[in-house]
């Protein structure tokens, strides 16, 4: 069954902002301290850091306790729809490229988690996985103003990960049609965390769509 994409959107939408996937993804090794998210995370800065642990609690991705200490610490660790984020993240390390050499796939990961964290991406390519839309269907599905949504999708045509197509819609390419195992995972947890029939699935678009 297709997921409805409110629904995927929606769930999306709880993973927006800078940082938060590298965030999710530092926290699957097990709980940690902010300092420890500051060093999993080197480039964020201290305030965006505090900024998005807030988020994804307000979220239920991510909890907060503080110890009882001198000074008092606090821990951070993901909730159970956090940790249902990690096949999400296990398929984009695939998409990334798996690659013998654990430096490499490091840092390919990384890249891709840095560019599904740019505004909007993450949600052109959910709204790209019925198949091929035309602009106005982007903007309309994603809520993105005009002038960005051409920024956006012209970053993802130099990537190479989206075409347009001769009647003018865009679509992924070959390379960007590994977002579909990406897009079942988190239609997968979309469905787990909002109630929603666990069986639904992302249809990849057949041969002419």
């Amino acid at each position: 069954m297709q997921v409805e994409q409110g629904v995927l959107l929606a769930a999306v939408g709880r993973l927006r902002g800078r940082w938060t996937l590298h965030i999710v993804h530092a926290l699957l090794d097990g709980p940690a301290g902010f300092n420890d998210l500051r060093r999993a995370v080197p480039a964020v800065g201290p305030s965006t850091l505090a900024r998005r642990l807030g988020e994804l609690e307000a979220a239920g991705v991510v909890s907060r306790t503080v110890i009882d200490t001198t000074p008092p610490g606090t821990r951070y660790a993901l909730t159970s729809a956090g940790t249902g984020l990690r096949p999400v993240l296990a398929e984009m390390a695939a998409w990334a490229g798996d690659t013998a050499d654990p430096d490499t796939r490091h840092h390919q990961l990384d890249d891709l988690l840095a560019l599904m964290q740019e505004r909007w991406m993450l949600e052109l390519h959910c709204a790209l996985l019925v198949g091929p839309r035309r602009f106005t269907d982007l903007a309309r599905d994603t809520g993105v103003n005009q002038v960005t949504l051409t920024q956006r999708l012209a970053d993802l045509e130099q990537r190479g990960l989206i075409q347009r197509l001769a009647d003018g819609s865009y679509a992924f390419s070959a390379a960007g049609e590994g977002f579909h195992r990406v897009g079942e995972a988190l239609a997968r947890w979309a469905a787990a965390t909002t109630g929603t029939a666990a069986d639904q699935r992302v249809r990849a678009p057949g041969p002419g769509s």
